[in-house]
């Protein structure tokens, strides 16, 4: 069993008679994990561990030399939740959002600090109180870097990033298909839930591999390039023909066809 989550390492269990045993994987994996699958992609004849990452052409790349950091619970006093994302820069840890973000949730902020100047380069722990931010909930991200784990004699222990093609938005779907009798896989993904802050992210307009150093994008196989967020990609084998799927956000269905 493979999961992939967000603010949180992949995991893999293995079924050895009805009982799962959760695998050891390297560390250092926190991720805003989107997508995971299996393929060989060292060509070495076993399967690796595909995942599909928020990739590294955003703004959070820049800050990752140390993790990021979520903290989320009561950070007002109100009785509600909130979540606030830290950046690192040294020692110290800063907001990701704007004054105007945080003060939309939160009414103490535009009281605490009138200005944006005031509220300029003031970290974490001065805008929240220390009490608040130990009783939240954290959580980290150390990586957004799209890779696989390396399977050997099925261990997992090493982690390959794969090529910069692959790290220009998220990864939202992996699917194997096969084209003249031979498996590749198809990479899709983008994203348009994300803030102004960070405007969209559709540069991954789909590739299809058929290992991690030989790969394609999709129009050179007569597929338009993907401009949209795709949520998932299938490929259905019939008799005659093999027909792929591709569901995007905000969009019909669109349906290709091709010979086995």
């Amino acid at each position: 069993m493979l999961i992939a989550s967000e603010w949180d390492v992949p995991k893999i269990y293995i079924n050895n008679k009805g009982k799962l045993t959760l695998q050891k994987i390297p560390e250092n994996l926190f991720g805003f994990w989107q997508s995971i699958a299996t393929f060989d992609m060292d060509e070495d004849g076993d399967l690796d561990i595909v995942l599909g990452n928020w990739g590294e052409n955003n703004k959070f790349q820049q800050f990752l030399e140390k993790p990021l950091i979520m903290y989320y619970g009561d950070l007002d006093a109100n009785g509600k939740k909130e979540a606030v994302i830290s950046y690192a820069i040294n020692d110290q840890y800063f907001p990701m959002n704007s004054k105007s973000e945080l003060a939309s949730q939160m009414n103490f902020i535009n009281k605490k600090f009138v200005t944006h100047k005031e509220f300029a380069l003031q970290t974490i722990k001065n805008i929240f109180s220390i009490e608040a931010l130990n009783k939240a909930q954290q959580r980290k991200i150390s990586t957004l870097t799209s890779g696989y784990l390396e399977n050997t004699n099925g261990r997992f222990d090493t982690f390959v990033k794969l090529p910069i093609a692959f790290q220009l938005a998220p990864i939202n779907s992996f699917s194997e298909i096969a084209i003249q009798r031979k498996k590749h896989l198809l990479i899709s993904g983008n994203s348009e839930k994300t803030s102004n802050y960070h405007g969209n992210y559709n540069s991954l307009k789909g590739i299809i591999a058929t290992s991690k150093n030989d790969y394609k994008f999709v129009n050179q196989f007569g597929i338009p390039p993907f401009k949209k967020q795709i949520k998932e990609t299938s490929f259905i084998k019939m008799k005659d023909k093999n027909v792929l799927l591709v569901l995007a956000n905000n969009d019909s269905v669109k349906t290709y066809t091709f010979k086995n």
